[in-house]
């Protein structure tokens, strides 16, 4: 059982209207030199922070996109670091850096890029009541599970734990899962101070909780969204992934497989491939890297 729960941790307006109030948490920026023709809110993944987009952020800056990243409730250098914060304020937390976006950028398109957790946040908040208003999603390895990924005497036992013992913490380092190729970004991110390395028990429960709701999402989600997965990915299972690609409409997906591609496809040694199809589809253009073909059932082989 331990294995199993440790596995869930690599998971790595008008004039008059009141100004939006900005995350919480702390925020990184990367804006072009001149207005951006969109701007991206990034969700960075579990125990990471904002600066996991920054070689991104730059690239597209570079060319003409901003990128906005901020400490997701619980993580990085927000003020209640380490503490599983819920979806519920995780959402609040979005819906807060969109409408700041919009209000700094009238009439530029505002996009939503999730990398693993962070994609499970994005697709919460596209299935709320009142979802953000937003051009698009663009979800990076997202992680999202529908369940029966692990026994249900796993979940049961999960539950029961973060409840009797929440702030027991536990750490995945030993499970020998690879989460990118870039062995050289793998080994900062280790030293890093911002990022967490040990995790309380009831962030996992809350973890998996999370990754039900973001698969559960899947079937009514209608904004135009883009899915990026890798082949290679040992974080979230690619039995997963494709049970979660098959349900969403084909009319409104795209889907981008990397042969090369980990789980963490923004900094993987060939991430430049996918900042191009990033950019591309903002700007409704087909992916350069041609990997793309439409959400839903794959084609019969």
């Amino acid at each position: 059982m331990r294995r199993g729960v440790l596995a869930l941790l690599l998971l790595l307006g008008a004039c008059a209207t009141p100004p939006a109030a900005p995350p919480d948490g702390p925020v990184a920026s990367w804006a072009p030199p001149t207005s951006p023709r969109a701007v991206i809110v990034a969700l960075h993944g579990f125990n990471d922070y904002r600066a996991a987009f920054a070689e991104f952020g730059r690239f597209a800056a570079g060319n003409g996109v901003a990128v906005e990243a901020y400490d997701q409730p619980g993580f990085g250098a927000h003020h209640a670091r380490g503490r599983w914060p819920g979806t519920a304020e995780l959402v609040r937390a979005l819906e807060a850096a969109v409408a700041s976006a919009r209000q700094r950028h009238p009439g530029v398109p505002v996009f939503v890029l999730g990398e693993s957790m962070g994609g499970a946040v994005a697709l919460a908040a596209a299935a709320s009541p009142d979802p953000p208003p937003v051009a698009g999603l663009i979800l990076a390895a997202p992680a999202v599970w529908n369940g029966t990924d692990l026994p249900e005497s796993y979940l049961a036992t999960l539950r029961v734990l973060a409840r009797i013992a929440p702030m027991l913490r536990v750490s995945g380092r030993r499970l020998g899962r690879q989460a990118s190729d870039n062995i050289q970004m793998l080994r900062a991110l280790g030293r890093d101070p911002l990022y967490l390395r040990y995790t309380r028990l009831d962030a996992v429960a809350g973890l998996v909780e999370l990754m039900i709701e973001g698969q559960a999402a899947a079937a009514d989600l209608r904004l135009p969204t883009l899915v990026l997965l890798g082949a290679r990915d040992q974080i979230v299972p690619p039995a997963a992934s494709r049970r979660f690609v098959a349900l969403l409409p084909p009319e409104a997906c795209t889907v981008v497989a990397y042969l090369n591609g980990w789980h963490l496809l923004l900094r993987d040694h060939q991430r430049e491939t996918v900042f191009a199809d990033i950019l591309a589809w903002v700007d409704g253009r087909p992916p350069p890297s041609r990997l793309d073909r439409p959400c839903g059932p794959p084609p019969p082989a």
